[in-house]
């Protein structure tokens, strides 16, 4: 929660200051720390030596992070908690299962290659097909409505 990763879902909101963005990129995993702060360092020191600096609005840098692919979702900050939460229903609302070993292939692709246990991996998304849920969705897709999954 505290520590997000490459391919985990971020969302932010219009407003989001520049400084908010390095220190994203720095959390999410999409540029080293080292890296990061080395170069929120020399965007400081930079801005701090051009006389008559312009700034942009607020909210041009959180769309900008959108378009380069660092957030997910730009929502008015006073929609982001009613945003997330529907999302977050909408996810949750699938197979419990599939959720598990989505996650799980998520947190392998960070590790090495060699540290990666694809084997587990494969266990856990042969469970899906073999499941109850897997059934139920095909059922449900088929009788066009919404699948009630359990979880088995």
């Amino acid at each position: 929660f505290q520590t997000p990763m490459r391919g985990e879902l971020l969302w932010v909101y219009e407003g989001l200051t520049q400084y908010l963005g390095f220190v994203l990129g720095a959390r999410s995993g999409v540029r080293p720390a080292p890296l990061s702060r080395e170069n929120l360092a020399l965007q400081a020191a930079y801005l701090d030596l051009r006389p008559g600096r312009t700034w942009r609005p607020l909210e041009d840098t959180a769309v900008e992070a959108q378009r380069i692919g660092l957030v997910n979702q730009v929502v008015p900050k006073a929609e982001l908690e009613t945003f997330t939460a529907r999302y977050a229903a909408t996810i949750a609302a699938n197979a419990p299962l599939t959720l598990r070993a989505a996650k799980r292939a998520i947190v392998e692709t960070q590790r090495d290659a060699a540290e990666r246990d694809v084997a587990s991996l494969g266990r856990a998304i042969a469970a899906c097909f073999a499941s109850a849920d897997y059934a139920e969705g095909v059922r449900a897709f088929m009788e066009k409505r919404a699948p009630q999954f359990r979880g088995v």
